[in-house]
């Protein structure tokens, strides 16, 4: 809603070389990619510049820290307006 407070899906990255963030519907379309995250990108709820429904989202990253360590997230996140 543009209040600055939860505006967008986000992945918290602490030591990270590179993360890979995507966000799926509930039919597996891909609504979010970004390749090269950096603190503060995320997704804003917009796909094809409009909103989305509210519901649940599958996200998912790939992420290289620091250290060479590479790990696979996933999870579900709420989209509320």
């Amino acid at each position: 809603n543009g209040d600055n407070a939860n505006d967008k899906l986000v992945a918290i990255m602490h030591n990270v070389q590179k993360l890979e963030f995507s966000v799926y519907n509930r039919w597996g379309e891909q609504v979010y990619y970004n390749g090269n995250m950096l603190p503060g990108d995320g997704w804003d709820g917009m796909f094809r510049n409009k909103e989305q429904p509210i519901g649940a989202y599958v996200w998912t990253f790939n992420v290289v820290y620091i250290n060479g360590v590479h790990a696979t997230e996933r999870g579900t996140a709420t989209l509320v307006r």
